[in-house]
């Protein structure tokens, strides 16, 4: 058994934590403040995409339960399928509201807010700031006091409550093997999953406001279903979680630019050649 006292947890990977424990806790809202401030957007498009986010979630997590649960003993098989899943469930959700519930809401700006609520409201349900600070305060309790910060009537000792020997052990190495690297990665990488779910929207915003270019919602889909397979790499032991981190970044980066070109394709202030819809 590891002797809890020889746990290392270093200033770098603290300083790491606490960096991405805060970035990740307040970034959906320091999106939203930056983008109303400089576009004066409504806040419809943003409600819209909260709202949109909790339903299609919902469907998403109970059709997963229903059709995926059988195929979790076939790993690549079931990570593949609920890649798929989430880009049918999220990009045709979009394209749905962006469709029939938000007909007067017709410019970019309007597609990046509801972007801004869906991947917003995702973010701090599956991918908030806690667990990091949570392993900020235990490893800077660790690093400072040793074992006698969790001891009963110490102020770090809630951290801990509950936790046996063998827990405790479990908690503290996990900790120690954040790396400065690793967490600020991952830090940058909830920025640039933010802007993936702005891009995604403002594609599938294109396929409905401009006749003849429904081609994007299918690149949407195509997109989101590569996004979400390669965390699979990592979870299958064939890539490291930094490598998976810099493969995010920069797949994310060419998202970017592509939304960047198909936005400036058309002009900033005009819905384009709408189709009819019924």
């Amino acid at each position: 058994m590891t002797d809890l006292e020889n746990i290392r947890i270093g200033v770098p990977a603290l300083i790491g934590m606490a960096v991405a424990g805060v970035v990740k806790l307040f970034l959906p809202f320091v999106f939203w403040i930056v983008w109303r401030k400089k576009t004066k957007a409504a806040w419809i498009p943003l409600l819209a995409g909260i709202l949109g986010y909790l339903v299609i979630g919902t469907v998403r997590g109970v059709a997963r339960v229903l059709l995926l649960t059988p195929l979790q003993d076939t790993p690549w098989l079931f990570y593949i399928w609920q890649a798929v899943f989430a880009g049918v469930f999220e990009e045709g959700g979009r394209y749905f509201i962006f469709r029939y519930a938000l007909p007067n809401y017709d410019r970019y700006r309007d597609a990046a807010s509801y972007g801004i609520g869906h991947g917003g409201l995702e973010h701090l349900i599956v991918d908030n700031g806690g667990v990091f600070l949570y392993g900020f305060l235990t490893g800077l309790a660790y690093y400072l006091h040793g074992l006698a910060a969790f001891t009963p009537g110490e102020p770090a000792a809630f951290l801990m409550e509950g936790q046996d020997t063998a827990g405790m052990i479990g908690v503290l190495e996990g900790i120690s093997e954040n790396t400065l690297m690793h967490c600020l990665f991952t830090a940058v990488n909830s920025v640039t999953s933010l802007l993936f779910q702005c891009c995604m929207s403002v594609l599938v915003f294109t396929a409905v406001r401009y006749a003849g270019h429904l081609k994007w919602l299918g690149a949407a889909f195509l997109l989101h279903v590569v996004t979400d397979i390669i965390p699979a790499f990592h979870f299958a032991g064939n890539l490291s979680a930094t490598e998976v981190d810099v493969l995010l970044l920069l797949f994310t980066a060419g998202v970017v630019y592509l939304t960047y070109r198909v936005r400036e394709s058309h002009d900033a202030n005009s819905v384009g050649d709408i189709p009819d819809l019924p």
